[in-house]
């Protein structure tokens, strides 16, 4: 039987929290329509996003997610600049997606 891991308390560097709530607009054109709508202007979410960013993210993901949607590479570029297969980047970038979508949904 494995032993269940337990989430530690992980110290992050000050770049990973530096998460730029417009990525959120870019994920999701609906996500951006919703939030509009919000009469806080959707902070909570943001707030959320962030919070995710940091603990259901690995670096892989957060470093493929911000070449994809905030430098607007091709997957194929950044299968090139990380030495892995566009494969790879695919399934990182979708995995990624649904942690975000997993948390959000409790605030769309």
């Amino acid at each position: 039987m494995k032993a269940e891991k337990r989430r530690q308390d992980v110290r992050v560097s000050a770049s990973v929290l530096d998460f730029d709530p417009s990525l959120i607009y870019r994920l999701s054109e609906q996500t951006a329509e919703t939030l509009s709508e919000l009469p806080d202007g959707g902070r909570r979410i943001i707030r959320a996003m962030r919070a995710a960013w940091v603990t259901e993210l690995t670096a892989c993901q957060r470093k493929y997610l911000l070449l994809y949607y905030q430098d607007r590479h091709t997957m194929a570029d950044i299968a090139e600049l990380c030495g892995v297969g566009v494969g790879t980047v695919s399934r990182t970038l979708s995995r990624a997606r649904n942690r975000l979508r997993r948390i959000l949904q409790y605030y769309l």
